[in-house]
């Protein structure tokens, strides 16, 4: 809808009949979207989108930007930045549809990315007792949802340094974890009976290729694939971490502790001032052209990577790829800070949604990395089971005993 808002403005603006619906993501369900109206064919909607987004650049190149009123620059940053979230669900629909994913940069090697296996073991982050949770007016840009920092208590904690792996989980399943209603909440439960399901989702038991013994084996974008075992595990929902974790004596870490050990805190104790904490997890500095050193981001590689892969990108409390690879599932569901203020004109962005989805943080391997940040706020429905959306279980807590500061 924000090229469709946008171009509301200009006179001669291109129209399409009957878009409204289809491009409202509050009139037009998810569900529907696969069966769209019989005139809106490919080039159509193609021929739209192209004429519509010219218009929009045409009108952004006529303006002065310093002279641009309030409501209009809101736009188009949303619009800018949304545009890289659907980059994101490109990916994902077409791993839906079990077609073949689109090789975006040729000229990165994935041999360059060094994959040796596991990172086990944890790491002990000691914020002080207090975490600033959200972001600040010096942030790049900022929506409602996470405006803006307030003191929060954290307790010091030992999270994990890396992503539960397939290998991790699969001993769950093995272990008879999705039949096993102690290790569920009620809505988890209900979900799993309902469903019937008993593993991760493309998750396939039989002879890969019809050749060798019975396994677990993955059936995605059209191909079956072994199951990496040091891969991180996608495509689990949050009931299904949080019955592993309970399984593993574990839990899922708050939205706070998780941008604790994302942003700069160590095991010293620290509360760090508002000029330490990192806008991503190996540093301050902008975000640059070789970034896919530090994170696998932006598609570059084209896949999830083994858990151990970019250390060069690890936080300072020694976690690694809490930015890039997959999205990582918090506990924390999605409310408003104090003094919450819907923005304008968008104010559906997140109040409609307040009080449901659980928050997830840190990006994927498809996520742009001009968008990726720690303080980015995602929040996902609790049985979304979609590519790179609210699949991961990660970093797993364990409080840690102690005098309270």
């Amino acid at each position: 809808m924000n090229l469709l808002n946008l171009v509301q403005e200009i006179p001669e603006r291109p129209r399409l009949h009957g878009s409204a619906i289809v491009f409202d993501s509050f009139r037009f369900p998810h569900d529907k979207r696969w069966h769209l109206p019989d005139h809106m064919t490919e080039k159509v909607v193609t021929d739209y989108f192209m004429n519509a987004n010219k218009e929009v650049l045409d009108r952004l190149k006529s303006m002065d930007c310093d002279l641009m009123d309030p409501i209009e620059s809101w736009l188009h940053i949303y619009g800018v930045i949304h545009m890289y979230w659907h980059f994101e669900d490109m990916f994902q629909t077409r791993e839906s549809l079990q077609l073949p994913q689109i090789p975006i940069y040729k000229s990165i090697d994935v041999d360059l990315v060094q994959e040796n296996g596991a990172y086990p073991g944890d790491v002990e982050v000691d914020c002080g007792g207090w975490w600033n949770l959200g972001c600040r007016p010096t942030d790049p840009w900022v929506f409602d949802a996470e405006k803006w920092a307030h003191r929060v208590r954290v307790r010091k904690f030992k999270i994990a340094k890396a992503s539960v792996t397939n290998a991790e989980y699969s001993k769950f399943v093995q272990a008879g974890g999705y039949f096993n209603e102690k290790l569920w909440s009620f809505e988890g439960w209900n979900w799993r009976e309902q469903t019937k399901i008993e593993a991760p989702k493309y998750w396939k038991f039989g002879k890969l290729n019809g050749q060798g013994s019975e396994c677990w084996y993955v059936h995605m974008n059209g191909m079956d694939d072994v199951l990496h075992p040091h891969r991180p595990v996608i495509h689990v929902n949050y009931h299904e971490a949080e019955a592993y974790c309970v399984w593993a004596k574990r839990r899922l870490p708050t939205e706070a502790e998780w941008e604790a050990a994302a942003c700069g805190a160590t095991k010293s104790g620290k509360q760090l001032s508002e000029d330490e904490v990192l806008l991503y997890p190996w540093g301050k500095a902008d975000f640059v052209d070789d970034h896919w050193k530090f994170s696998n981001l932006d598609a570059r590689v084209g896949r999830v990577v083994d858990v151990n892969a970019y250390p060069q990108g690890d936080s300072k409390c020694g976690c690694r790829q809490m930015m890039g690879n997959v999205w990582e599932w918090t506990c924390t569901t999605l409310y408003p800070f104090p003094g919450f203020q819907p923005d304008f004109p968008y104010r559906e962005n997140a109040a409609p949604f307040f009080g449901r989805p659980k928050l997830n943080k840190g990006g994927a391997w498809p996520t742009s990395g001009l968008i990726a940040r720690n303080k980015t706020e995602h929040g996902i429905g609790q049985s979304c089971k979609q590519i790179l959306l609210g699949f991961e279980h990660v970093h797993l807590i364990k409080h840690l005993k102690g005098k309270e500061k």
